[in-house]
């Protein structure tokens, strides 16, 4: 598991995957858990969900609903933007030419957001004139209409709300990059401790 989730987590989340599951199966209808979430299908929501459904099934057991949780959940903002950009990348190129682009406005919301064409969206973010929009260009665009992802920010809250709580993931969070900032320090000082952690006041405040 990639992030400090206690047992008494476990069996919260346990509770509410009973919750869900209307007919005792073992299994949720993707579709159904997004409707208890109040988000509507897309092809975004298709590859959150294709994290864990790998036989593409459309349903999830306990663990696969674990799984999913304890990746998205914790997810950044720049975690979720990078998803969201290596998804659309379909080529790994590391950039999203004008198709990838369009797909892109499509999957992520079915009700279009962005103002103006895509030619103005590359004329406004192409700032190196490549024809192609790199990850500090999508960030660009993230930050000048935000509505356009809103989406993928929304499936993250929905998704701590019908379960742990936002409170208790962002906690998870703080916890995870905490561990990740000292194992970090350890690396580039010996092993190390980072000094605050040595005397047991070390804060880890989300960015």
């Amino acid at each position: 598991m990639n992030c400090q989730v206690t047992q008494k987590d476990l069996d919260s989340l346990k509770v509410r995957f009973d919750l869900y599951d209307d007919d005792g199966s073992g299994s949720l209808e993707i579709l159904e858990f997004l409707k208890v979430l109040d988000v509507e299908k897309t092809n975004y929501t298709d590859a959150v969900f294709a994290l864990v459904d790998s036989d593409g099934s459309g349903e999830i057991d306990f663990n696969e609903f674990v799984q999913v949780l304890t990746t998205y959940c914790i997810y950044s903002q720049v975690d979720i933007l990078q998803f969201a950009f290596s998804f659309f990348d379909k080529d790994g190129s590391g950039t999203l030419d004008e198709r990838e682009v369009i797909d892109m406005c499509v999957a992520i919301t079915p009700k279009p957001i962005f103002p103006g064409n895509i030619q103005n969206l590359f004329e406004t973010f192409d700032v190196n004139d490549d024809g192609l929009i790199d990850f500090d260009e999508f960030q660009m665009i993230h930050k000048r209409y935000p509505m356009l992802f809103f989406p993928a920010f929304h499936l993250q809250d929905m998704l701590q709300k019908k379960t742990l709580g936002a409170k208790r993931w962002t906690t998870i969070l703080r916890n995870k990059a905490r561990r990740e900032f000292v194992e970090d320090y350890k690396l580039t000082h010996d092993g190390a401790l980072p000094p605050a952690e040595k005397h047991g006041c070390f804060k880890f405040l989300k960015s």
